[in-house]
């Protein structure tokens, strides 16, 4: 071997050695290919919080699993979003250290990893596992790429993925309510403080609604205004939530009770105060609603001749657990909603019926 051909050998050994030295973190690990936080993925399922800091002391955001749920402790332990909760847990995960960046603090602010409390970047730490703080800063949209720099660690990375943290808690709360399908409420009664009330009924099983108060010289707004009425329960949202027992509320509210096919009943309490609105649920169970609308023998077969309709009670246990389930998860809240639904359960008379033609 000549000397030509030595020099060449040891400059790219020393090349291979320096990339090396760049690329590897303290175990040796290839960086292009190691994660982000190492031995998340494998742990993940063993998170038990995740706290997000805005500053450097109090969390902004602190969620906690609970026996049923995730939860939002800064709103009284309601449940969290589980699926922005699992595309968090999951972004945290899968995230691969790109490129090694800057390691000196004066210009830890141009990636956005400076201390907290000077910017708007945030630091995620996780609960029930051996993995450090993690301080995102900016994100590269153009590359779905973020920077970010570990607890105790000088050293910033260009990170894969996005990690989508509001750091709201309210941006945290599952908002999903009720979602009772306008097909299967038997009648929906609104009453108001004043003591004016209407009732949109279902006489019979597959029946067209029909407004009991209805004057007969009167005619409906339109002919689906009654639909609307009956789905008033259906994708019922929440936009805020908080104990009852923190809120102080009118005594005037006005009542909504909603009976369903197979004798789930409901009942919303309505308030507004100043510009907010609020609702309070409960439910139950009515066994004689159900057997009104369960189908007879002669309903299941026009030409069955026995005209037998004295059956046994109907199977509530469905309808029992449902009930149950519901008021473990909404009895003792107050829910913050939206006016236009505020204003769809509270409805008047004369709200469903059309204007009187002048003489």
């Amino acid at each position: 071997m000549n000397a030509r051909t030595l020099l060449i050998l040891v400059i790219a050994a020393a090349a291979a050695l320096l990339a090396g030295y760049w690329l590897a973190d303290d175990s040796g690990n290839d960086a292009a290919s190691m994660a982000l936080l190492p031995g998340l993925e494998e742990a993940v399922n063993n998170v038990s919080a995740i706290g997000i800091y805005a500053e450097p002391d109090t969390p902004a955001v602190t969620i906690e699993r609970g026996e049923d749920a995730w939860q939002v402790v800064q709103k009284g332990n309601y449940p969290a979003d589980i699926g922005r909760v699992r595309s968090l847990l999951l972004a945290l995960a899968e995230a691969r250290r790109i490129e090694p960046k800057t390691s000196n603090p004066d210009y830890y602010e141009r990636l956005g990893v400076q201390a907290l409390g000077s910017g708007e970047n945030f630091r995620i730490k996780l609960g029930g596992v051996d993995v450090p703080g993690l301080l995102v800063g900016d994100s590269v949209p153009g590359r779905g790429a973020f920077y970010a720099r570990l607890d105790g660690m000088a050293a910033s990375w260009l990170a894969s993925g996005t990690v989508d943290v509001p750091l709201d808690p309210q941006q945290w709360l599952d908002t999903d309510l009720l979602d009772i399908a306008a097909a299967r409420i038997a009648d929906i009664t609104i009453s108001h403080p004043d003591d004016s009330s209407l009732t949109v009924a279902r006489p019979v099983f597959g029946g067209d609604l029909v407004l009991e108060e209805k004057p007969e010289a009167r005619e409906l707004a339109r002919a689906n205004i009654l639909d609307d009425v009956a789905g008033s329960l259906a994708t019922l949202t929440l936009t805020d939530v908080q104990r009852r027992d923190t809120l102080e509320l009118p005594s005037d509210p006005v009542r909504v009770r909603a009976r369903t096919v197979d004798g789930l009943v409901i009942d919303a309490t309505l308030y507004a105060v100043d510009d907010r609105r609020y609702l309070a649920l409960e439910t139950g169970v009515d066994e004689s609603v159900a057997s009104r609308f369960r189908p007879t023998a002669d309903d299941d077969d026009p030409e069955n001749e026995t005209g037998e309709t004295d059956l046994p009670p109907p199977d509530m246990s469905e309808v029992e657990r449902e009930a149950t389930q519901l008021n473990e998860r909404l009895a003792g809240w107050i829910f913050s909603i939206g006016t236009a639904r505020y204003d769809q359960l509270t409805r008047r008379l004369e709200d469903l019926l059309a204007a009187v033609e002048p003489d």
